[in-house]
């Protein structure tokens, strides 16, 4: 069912494509990298998995970030009006400060390691889910393109007789 779904809906592709580009019809056969790569264009459950891995690798790294010190650089500039002659010079004075501040989460035992540990398996996870999923489009892309490909080659068969 899966795969009669997926069939019509490239073939509908094609035919809605076929009609916003009107040039001349070509009579090059349809490879089944180019079938692979439509369907993976149009294909939700594709961009969903990219999505999530997406996801997850930034909650791995906010996870991390919680963990790990934090250092800022602090950077200020005082200006005040100089109290001498006019024209004589830069009228304002500066007072420039500079310096990096570093902060330190408190340890919280080894739960927060042991939540990065789960963070990054889950990540690891969505990436081969994603690989899975790339996967089976095109076990679903191969079936109905061969599918396609039987029945071409049996109406040229029948069209013989």
């Amino acid at each position: 069912m899966r795969v009669r779904i997926l069939a019509f809906i490239l073939f509908v592709s094609f035919v809605a494509q076929a009609a916003q580009e009107p040039t001349i019809p070509s009579t090059a056969p349809v490879t089944l990298q180019e079938c692979y790569e439509h369907a993976k264009h149009i294909s939700e459950t594709i961009g969903i998995s990219a999505e999530n891995t997406k996801m997850l690798q930034a909650q791995y790294r906010a996870e991390i970030g919680s963990v790990l010190p934090h250092i800022d650089w602090i950077k200020q500039q005082f200006y005040q009006e100089a109290g001498g002659t006019p024209g004589g010079g830069s009228p304002l004075q500066t007072q420039p400060l500079s310096y990096f501040q570093a902060t330190q989460p408190i340890f919280a035992g080894f739960r927060d390691w042991a939540t990065i540990e789960i963070a990054k398996s889950q990540q690891l996870q969505s990436k081969f889910n994603e690989r899975l999923t790339d996967l089976q489009l095109l076990t679903d892309v191969a079936t109905a393109f061969y599918a396609a490909y039987t029945a071409q080659d049996a109406l040229v068969v029948l069209q013989q007789i």
